[in-house]
């Protein structure tokens, strides 16, 4: 969610084929093209034609350009992009340095990427990016693939936050994460939850390598056969894992984690499909796969496992489970793919 590799370069407007006309034109040119990248794989690889309501903020160094009536207070009204022909009301206003979220919190700019949950408004969360002409101000790396691709690639797959987070997840009913957090309150539930606890830990990390590499196997295997006993292996690895920590450390952590590795590992499998989208990024599959490598955990075994379930079953049969319903466990609609019982 907050740790896709961020890297930079320092590379002219007009490499990226921005027009100067028009003060606000990095803007522009920025969303317009963002945008379209979530339609085509909206469309394309989910087959979903419209959105839930989400609000925006994007900046430069010198002004943000948000649909936030809180956020853009006494703002300029200005022209802007719609998404899925929605209109969209864009104000602009110069933020000297700092801008504030629509719950009243205050941030300063900065390379940032990310998604949160409103509540009580009609909009269910709330989005946050600089536009392109930021990032290369700020000479970060571009993990080997243009910054107008990786921009491209870190905007859809926290605009897929955007679009999981009102659904909530089908494996909170029985209170497991209440629970959990009632009895470990110095804890975060984020997304790297298992990786800021076990860091440390050399015996789990060993496992989780184990484990990541398996589901890793499992995708590159050459057969649907080959596949699945390799799935198989690798769900028992991450199950053996998961009840080992209950075990020893009195964690009951299994749907936690799999709530991370399905809100991640879809996020990532989203940016994915545009960077081997002919209309997208048009990279080859194993550039991709490069470029989305992570140092986040749940985010670099999410896409292992999301990825792999795509070859068994294709995106459009599942997306509505992750985007127009309550979101399934990727790890239980894999299980039931291959016919895995423990």
């Amino acid at each position: 969610m907050k740790k896709i590799l961020i890297i930079l370069l320092f590379i002219s407007n007009s490499i990226f084929g921005q027009s100067t006309k028009g003060e606000n034109s990095g803007f522009e040119y920025s969303t317009a093209k963002w945008f379209k990248a979530w339609e085509l794989i909206s469309k394309e690889s989910y087959q979903l034609d419209s959105i839930k309501p989400t609000e925006f903020l994007f900046f430069d160094e010198k002004f943000i350009y948000t649909t936030s009536n809180i956020s853009g207070k006494n703002g300029e009204l200005i022209k802007g992009p719609k998404l899925f022909e929605k209109k969209l009301i864009w104000r602009k206003k110069a933020h000297n340095g700092k801008f504030i979220l629509p719950d009243g919190q205050e941030r300063k700019v900065g390379i940032m990427a990310f998604t949160y949950a409103l509540k009580g408004q009609t909009a269910k969360a709330f989005f946050v990016m600089p536009i392109l002409n930021y990032w290369i101000a700020k000479k970060v790396d571009d993990h080997g693939i243009g910054l107008e691709k990786l921009t491209t690639g870190v905007f859809v797959h926290e605009f897929c936050h955007s679009q999981q987070f009102e659904n909530g997840y089908n494996g909170m009913e029985d209170g497991a994460f209440d629970k959990y957090f009632s009895a470990h309150e110095n804890e975060v539930f984020m997304d790297d939850i298992m990786q800021d606890i076990y860091k440390k830990d050399t015996v789990y990390a060993k496992e989780f390598q184990n484990e990541l590499n398996l589901f890793i196997a499992a995708y590159k295997a050459k057969t649907i056969y080959e596949m699945k006993i390799m799935a198989k292996q690798a769900i028992q690895a991450l199950e053996k894992r998961q009840q080992r920590i209950l075990t020893e450390d009195k964690r009951d952590l299994a749907e936690i984690d799999n709530y991370w590795l399905t809100i991640e590992g879809v996020a990532q499998y989203t940016s994915l499909m545009w960077l081997v989208n002919p209309k997208g990024g048009k990279m080859k599959i194993e550039d991709a796969l490069k470029a989305e490598k992570t140092a986040s955990w749940s985010q670099e075994e999410g896409l292992a496992i999301v990825y792999l379930f795509s070859k068994l079953s294709p995106s459009k049969n599942w997306s509505k489970k992750m985007f127009r319903s309550k979101t399934v466990n990727i790890i239980e609609l894999l299980k039931k793919e291959i016919g895995y019982t423990n």
